[in-house]
Parts: C-alpha cells; structure tokens; sequence
C-alpha cells in the first residue's frame, strides 16, 4: 500500500531534495506562491512548512529581477546532538497508538522554527511520516500539556465528515478527507510516555 512504499522510500540513504520557497511561503502567508522542487508542482504552504521542520536551511537573496545577490552557508534545523537526544529521547513515533521506529521518523516542531518555536528537546517530537503528514496537511493539532502528554486535535471538518469550513471541495481534498474520517471519530486523543496497565484478571 502507499504507507509500505513511504517507508521503503525512506528506508535507504537519505534523499537530498531542493526546495526553494519564500519566507511568506513557509510562514503560510496568504497569496505567497508554491514552493519550487524539480520534476514537482507547486508545493503548498502545508507541504513546505513539514518539509522545513527537519532539514538544511539556506538563506538565498535575490534582487528585483531575481538574480542571485548573496548565498548563506547550510545549516541543520536539528543539529546532530539534538537529533541524537531526540532519538534516544522517543524511541518511536509519538503518535497515539503508533510504533513505528526513530529510523522511520521526522523531528517535528511543537511550534514551528519559522514562528519562533525553538529547536529544544521541550520543542520536538519523533513523528512518522504518515503523521507528521497529518499534522501539516492533515489539518490535525498536536499540543503538549503541562504534564508532557500529546494531545491530539483533530481537524473540525473530521469529526462529522463534513468537509473543510469556508469553501468548496478541492482537487484533493475529497480523498484527503475520506481518509481522515477513516480516522477514531474522537476529536481528542492522548500520547502518555508511561501508559496504564491493563488491570490483572480475577484469578
């Protein structure tokens, strides 16, 4: 299925993709344009903003006309030591429910970098493709409560199956929004780091 093909995708050497965009594209500015990848559509503002939670930055500036004025060094938005930390720190995807390895996770920011969240171990969480794809696209929340639990918010137009407030159906989002209502109907669920027992049955 196309969850196995992901994880294959992402099995291997890491893939070393460019994506060029905006400041106003990642901060989800409205009118900003798509970001730019070769052999791709137009990204939207969802798709970068995942895509910018773990990787290399370059600041590139450009003039008027575009042309190329002055070019940053890379940077990690998780540097080695936090990504290490983090690993060690989560083991799994942080997802309710979900076990899937630190090998097969993205860093996930709590509060995005672009808007000022920081790249602390408070600040990140492992999450799986498929579900750091539900928070950006997915329109899903994820919040940390006081006591370190995630919780899970799903997005309004899930809960009853209706679709997004505010418009029409897009291209996609009749398949997207199928497969979210495929989803637990509860609009809250929780990620604990030490979980209940069962109880013991009566002997």
């Amino acid at each position: 299925n196309a969850d196995a093909l992901v994880e294959l995708a992402h099995g291997g050497k890491p893939a070393n993709l460019q994506i060029t965009a905006s400041v106003e594209t990642v901060k989800g500015l409205a009118g900003a344009t798509g970001g730019e990848m070769e052999f791709s559509l137009p990204l939207s503002s969802t798709s970068v903003q995942r895509m910018a939670c773990d990787c290399s930055v370059m600041r590139v500036l450009l003039d008027q006309e575009s042309v190329v004025v002055d070019v940053g060094r890379s940077r990690r938005v998780i540097s080695g030591p936090a990504r290490r930390a983090l690993k060690a720190r989560d083991g799994h995807c942080q997802w309710a429910d979900c076990e899937r390895p630190a090998s097969r996770c993205d860093g996930h920011h709590l509060v995005h970098w672009i808007n000022g969240g920081n790249t602390e171990l408070s600040n990140l969480i492992l999450l799986c493709h498929r579900h750091h794809w539900l928070v950006h696209e997915g329109g899903w929340q994820l919040i940390k409560t006081e006591d370190g639990r995630i919780m899970q918010i799903a997005p309004p137009h899930s809960w009853g199956g209706a679709g997004a407030a505010g418009g029409g159906a897009g291209p996609n989002q009749s398949r997207v929004g199928k497969f979210i209502s495929s989803l637990p109907r509860s609009p809250m669920r929780w990620r604990s780091a030490s979980p209940p027992r069962p109880d013991r049955p009566d002997s």
